[in-house]
């Protein structure tokens, strides 16, 4: 994987500049100082709360999904246009279908071996072909950081991340991956 991602890179970089690819002109974008930014490469988006919001419902007791955060949506839709290369990293654990297309994830109990994703939660890749988005692959990092996680951030050289978790922004940050912080809810006012 890291080779292909390697070379995908190399692909961008030249494409970029070459004037015979697809991205033959260079996108730019204001940033804060009014200097022109080039456009990411490479733009990961975490999974809940970023493109998919979910909230905790006491009944349930546990995060039920809530509806897209089409925000993020429209951010990765023209990021994709722009010839950015897009992947969805979640911290969620690796999902798989059965034989009757159901989602699970392994646990590491031997009497329960198989644990399938609620019907009141959504499964990444069914979310991703719901809303038709352009992604190059989904990433799990099984619960650890995504900037430190094997094929996480780093390894797939992200140059932007988007993500409502500080712990996580602020590893990306560490790893020197530029942030965008998801805040659907408003709980990180403070952090923007």
């Amino acid at each position: 994987m890291k080779l292909l991602l390697e070379n995908w890179r190399k692909f961008i970089n030249e494409s970029e500049f070459s004037g015979n690819g697809p991205l033959s002109e260079p996108i730019e974008e204001q940033v804060d100082e009014g200097q022109p930014e080039q456009k990411p490469a490479i733009a990961t988006f975490d999974f809940d709360s970023t493109l998919a919001l979910s909230r905790w419902d006491e009944e349930v007791g546990d995060f039920v999904y809530d509806g897209p955060h089409q925000e993020m949506i429209n951010r990765l839709i023209d990021y994709n246009k722009e010839g950015t290369v897009v992947f969805i990293v979640t911290s969620r654990n690796r999902e798989m279908q059965d034989e009757e297309g159901r989602w699970f994830i392994h646990t590491n109990s031997s009497t329960h071996p198989k644990k399938y994703i609620p019907e009141y939660q959504m499964a990444v890749w069914d979310f991703v072909k719901k809303h038709g988005l352009p992604v190059q692959d989904v990433v799990f990092t099984n619960g650890e950081l995504k900037a430190e996680a094997e094929d996480g951030l780093v390894e797939l050289g992200s140059d932007v991340h988007h993500d409502d978790d500080p712990e996580e922004n602020a590893a990306a940050e560490k790893a020197g991956i530029k942030t965008v912080i998801s805040d659907p809810y408003g709980d990180y006012e403070d952090l923007k």
